[in-house]
């Protein structure tokens, strides 16, 4: 399940993630996809962030009399609810300034797996895609040049607590970037066909950007390579299988594909690696539709680079790809679940909106030798963190909360889906491969 429902009117995309020591990947589950808060939050909860952002914008050089609180990020608001009380301070604010044209812009506070090499890499990169034309919206810069702050100690107050529980930030690092809201994707919408063809083209536009970027590669270290953490969420379909929660049929399947799937993506990995002069680059990370808002059938802006790193360009295109047309992602108004997105079809991708995307990607960045070739095994390595981000992740969530969004038979049809992915993959590597080469 990934997204948490957006309503048209109001849907910008994710600026922001809380992290963890994975990187932020797309999954079937919703990563705090940016949004305006459709609900009036607690004052109290108000003047927690206000007295928050007081602390954090005077490193920009503006006091509280320069801005205020127009809304709140998707993230935010979800923690206000009973099930999911708020354990951390909410940072994820817009905020208006007079100095910049009543722009609205949004306050983030950084994952704290994040270093400040992290930041400034990225800073670097999101600069370059900008002046290349790109829909990033802009950073804005501290007095002394910087775009981001390291603010040493932030005090804060929990309202949900009894006693009025204070807590700090120690060593947060803060960056400020420009709000643009836009449209979202949505599966069978309207706009879907012009807004899958433009997500595609403007992936392939960002990869040939990166081609020439000038600053140092920034790679991830190898236990985040690729196969590592392929083989991480394989080990995390494992244990989800000793889940209290999970049926002795839908454990055993989950243990037959944990088997499974080690195999098929150390030969994935394997076939990728044999091919030398596969193209290298640094990718966005986490290009999925939550990370994008469309507006006039074009993207209006491409969000949340904290996953970005120098890796495999075709690994990117199959994130993209099975997010884009493996996945269903619903309106507000439709969803029959909140946050629910299951996959598309019963087996593997919708062919036709798979072809329509590579062929749009291809017309802007055609592959090299090979390449094309290879982008099955690209989708067996991506495939088991979709899976544990949705089905995985929705079990261990349901033994912490009590709460499950999908139902053991929704699991197990699921289950399937994975379990045949990598047969789908073999019966149309040539579709795949001729689509995006045509």
């Amino acid at each position: 399940m990934i997204p948490d429902s957006m309503s048209p009117e109001v849907p910008p995309p994710d600026a922001g993630n809380a992290g963890d020591a994975l990187p932020p990947l797309v999954g079937l589950r919703n990563i705090s996809p940016l949004r305006m808060a459709k609900i009036h939050p607690p004052e109290e909860y108000v003047d927690r962030a206000r007295y928050e952002i007081a602390t954090v914008l005077q490193y920009w050089g503006y006091r509280p009399e320069l801005w205020n609180i127009i809304g709140f990020t998707a993230a935010a608001t979800d923690r206000l609810s009973a099930a999911a009380p708020v354990a951390h301070p909410i940072v994820e604010v817009v905020m208006q300034s007079p100095v910049m044209m009543q722009s609205p812009m949004v306050v983030r506070c950084q994952p704290m797996s994040l270093s400040e090499r992290d930041i400034v890499a990225r800073h670097a990169l999101m600069r370059h895609f900008t002046a290349r034309g790109l829909p990033v919206p802009a950073l804005l810069s501290r007095p002394e040049g910087s775009a981001y702050a390291v603010v040493p100690v932030v005090p804060l107050t929990d309202p949900q607590q009894a006693d009025g529980f204070s807590y700090v930030l120690e060593n947060a690092i803060y960056d400020v970037q420009a709000y643009v809201p836009g449209r979202r994707f949505v599966t069978d919408g309207p706009s879907e066909d012009s807004y899958l063809e433009a997500a595609a083209q403007t992936l392939a536009a960002l990869h040939t950007a990166s081609l020439d970027f000038p600053g140092p590669a920034h790679r991830w270290p190898e236990e985040r390579s690729a196969l590592a953490l392929a083989r991480l969420y394989v080990s995390r379909i494992a244990a989800a299988s000793h889940g209290v929660e999970v049926s002795r049929a839908l454990a055993t399947g989950l243990r037959r594909l944990a088997r499974a799937g080690e195999l098929w993506v150390t030969a994935a990995a394997e076939r990728i690696e044999r091919q030398s002069d596969l193209p290298r680059l640094h990718i966005h990370g986490d290009y999925q539709p939550h990370n994008l808002a469309f507006e006039a059938d074009s993207v209006c802006a491409i969000y949340d680079f904290d996953a970005m790193h120098w890796d495999w360009r075709i690994l990117e295109l199959a994130y993209a790809l099975l997010a884009f047309t493996g996945l269903r992602w619903e309106d507000e108004t439709a969803a029959s679940v909140a946050g629910a997105t299951p996959p598309l079809v019963a087996r593997g991708l919708d062919l036709e909106r798979a072809r329509a995307f590579l062929t749009a990607y291809g017309e802007i960045a055609t592959p090299r030798p090979g390449e094309a070739d290879l982008l099955g095994d690209a989708l067996l390595l991506v495939l088991p963190v979709i899976f544990v981000n949705g089905v995985v992740d929705d079990l261990f969530s349901a033994e912490q909360s009590g709460r499950s969004i999908y139902s053991q038979r929704e699991c197990r049809a699921h289950l399937e889906w994975a379990e045949t992915f990598p047969a789908w993959v073999e019966a149309h590597r040539k579709e795949l491969r001729d689509a995006w080469q045509r």
